[in-house]
């Protein structure tokens, strides 16, 4: 069981950066990145297909809101916690919804990466009509910093990654079907979500790799130091169960 425990775990972690690193590997050494958003673009007219399709910018527009309502409402257990009996439980779970909404979709992402980087947008850059140069993936222009771009990464697509960190809560406590299934709609939405900011020529497909990146890996780290599943829990698990 204890070899298993840790087959499982190596399996959250080396995988998924196994994967990071294949495919910005093939990102930087190939032409991925431009050959993708061509299908989203027109030379001809010099107009991004889908940039104005309604479908694309309803679901675009309405992305961060789960995220939004994930991190916040985490935060009001965390606050109930203290005065409820009943959700002292999920106190430590509610506070590291709302820090790991801050921390990774917000600071890191939206703050320090996306202000700093200098990626331009594939809109603004010469082969889709615009006048920057084209960046690869992890080529920063640190000097333009803000002003040159703010392609990497997505903010969009980190928000709707950031429905998988319950993931790291619930397998923490054995509950491995309930976290496979927010790892998959979280998946499924911040695919989806990146697909919508590529398709209007906002975001290259590795900004939304690296945004995945960013929340998967962030929301494990800070997991562990949260340490879910741990004698605390047990002890705020039975206070609940004593107090109802």
């Amino acid at each position: 069981m204890h070899g298993s425990g840790k087959c499982n775990e190596l399996m959250v972690w080396a995988l998924p950066l196994a994967l990071l690193v294949v495919l910005t590997a093939l990102f930087r050494v190939t032409g991925l990145d431009v050959l993708i958003l061509e299908f989203f673009y027109d030379p001809d007219t010099g107009a991004w297909i889908y940039k104005r399709n309604p479908a694309l910018n309803v679901y675009n527009d309405a992305a961060q809101w789960p995220a939004l309502v994930l991190g916040i409402g985490g935060l009001l257990v965390a606050a109930a916690g203290f005065w409820v009996v009943r959700l002292r439980r999920w106190r430590r779970s509610g506070c590291y919804l709302f820090l790991a909404l801050v921390l990774f979709p917000g600071l890191v992402v939206n703050t320090v990466l996306k202000d700093r980087t200098g990626r331009p947008r594939p809109e603004d850059t010469r082969p889709f009509g615009g006048e920057r140069e084209l960046l690869k993936v992890l080529e920063f222009d640190f000097e333009g910093g803000r002003e040159a771009g703010r392609s990497f990464p997505s903010g969009h697509a980190a928000s709707g990654f950031f429905i998988l960190t319950p993931y790291f809560i619930l397998r923490e406590w054995r509950r491995y079907r309930l976290a496979r299934l927010f790892l998959a709609v979280g998946l499924v939405h911040g695919l989806l979500t990146g697909l919508c900011r590529v398709a209007r020529g906002e975001h290259f497909p590795s900004d939304v790799l690296w945004s995945w990146a960013v929340v998967y890996f962030g929301g494990y780290l800070l997991a562990k130091l949260f340490r879910f599943g741990s004698r605390r829990d047990v002890e705020d698990e039975a206070g609940a169960a004593a107090a109802s």
